[in-house]
């Protein structure tokens, strides 16, 4: 239940990006499947980096000590560049699993 609101706007935001990708004619657009490879990968890397970046910051180090104030912008920066790749991950095998579909291997 931590992540719930979290998860809920990530799964938007990748259902977004990935239907809006290169998409162009109906029939493709038709054919779009709400959980795909790449995002239930995403989804799932995603809320096992946010699980294991929420242990480490609760249990390493003392933050505050060293940079004070900076400590939370510099916590959400590294949280958004993890998200960032989890979500990249999921849309390099979406793109990957396409291109063997339309030009299989002989």
């Amino acid at each position: 239940m931590r992540f719930s609101g979290s998860l809920s706007a990530f799964r938007r935001s990748l259902r977004r990006a990935f239907r809006e990708d290169d998409v162009t004619d109906a029939a493709a657009r038709r054919r779009f499947r709400w959980w795909t490879p790449g995002a239930l990968l995403a989804v799932a890397l995603w809320l096992a980096a946010s699980a294991a970046f929420a242990v480490y910051v609760s249990m390493f180090g003392s933050y505050n000590k060293a940079w004070g104030s900076l400590t939370a912008v510099i916590v959400m920066l590294t949280w958004i560049w993890l998200s960032s790749l989890a979500f990249l991950l999921g849309a390099e095998l979406n793109a990957e699993l396409e291109g063997k579909r339309e030009h299989p291997i002989e």
